[in-house]
């Protein structure tokens, strides 16, 4: 796996914690706005995350992310 850089961890954090205390991914618009950007470089993050191996995506399914390896990270 390929490291991250400082926004990716960012959003990889923030991932966990919604998963962890919330019990589910945000969506990607809870995303983007977490982060001010667009859901399109919203997208752009899961997408590095998941080329890198850290997250996993179910493709048409709301809130289908699914963290692989977030412990070596966070």
């Amino acid at each position: 796996m390929k490291g991250l850089t400082a926004r990716q961890r960012e959003v990889l954090a923030y991932l966990h914690g919604q998963i962890l205390h919330g019990g589910y991914p945000p969506t990607l618009r809870e995303l983007a706005d977490k982060f001010g950007v667009t859901r399109s470089a919203a997208l752009g993050y899961l997408t590095a995350l998941e080329r890198k191996g850290y997250i996993r995506r179910e493709r048409r399914v709301a809130r289908g992310i699914r963290l692989v390896q977030s412990s070596e990270v966070l």
